[in-house]
């Protein structure tokens, strides 16, 4: 005797549908690929002055902050003198022509020769000043753990400098 058709398209509905964990993995694997690739094709277009410098740390940070977050884990911004690397990545992300990065200033009194910022596992790094020349100019870049986005002065700006 033939089998009911309302069980089977009950068992088939259950085959054919994705599971709730099954969409959150895929969603999780399209954010990383996000974060990968858009902060890049941001710093590419960039050009060569501060805006262009402007992007591209405001890229690596999100970068970072979004690696830390979905992988839950400490992540590693270093700077170099014509570029950054992220702990765990192949590539160094490339400063624009013209600007070379200088040092990176805390809030602490001490002086640091410290060349890196460290992202938590929710993404929360020190405010910090990366100071880079462009052209023969010197600049002043603020990144915050509070305000995602990058400010930047013209000169050896000090945190003071950035309250407005």
């Amino acid at each position: 005797m033939p089998m009911s058709t309302v069980g089977k398209s009950a068992d088939a509905m259950r085959k054919k549908g994705f599971t709730l964990f099954e969409l959150l993995v895929v969603m999780a694997l399209l954010a990383v690929v996000a974060g990968l690739v858009v902060p890049q094709l941001d710093m590419n277009f960039g050009g060569t002055g501060v805006e262009a410098v402007q992007k591209f740390l405001r890229g690596s940070v999100d970068r970072c902050r979004m690696q830390a977050q979905l992988g839950r884990t400490d992540v590693v911004l270093r700077f170099h003198q014509n570029s950054l690397s992220i702990d765990g990545s192949k590539e160094p992300l490339r400063f624009p022509p013209s600007a070379r990065f200088k040092e990176l200033v805390f809030p602490s009194e001490k002086e640091s020769e410290e060349t890196r910022l460290v992202f938590n596992r929710q993404g929360i790094t020190s405010t910090t000043i990366v100071r880079v020349e462009i052209g023969s100019t010197m600049y002043s870049f603020l990144v915050s753990p509070v305000i995602q986005r990058v400010d930047y002065r013209k000169g050896t700006a000090r945190f003071d400098d950035f309250m407005d």
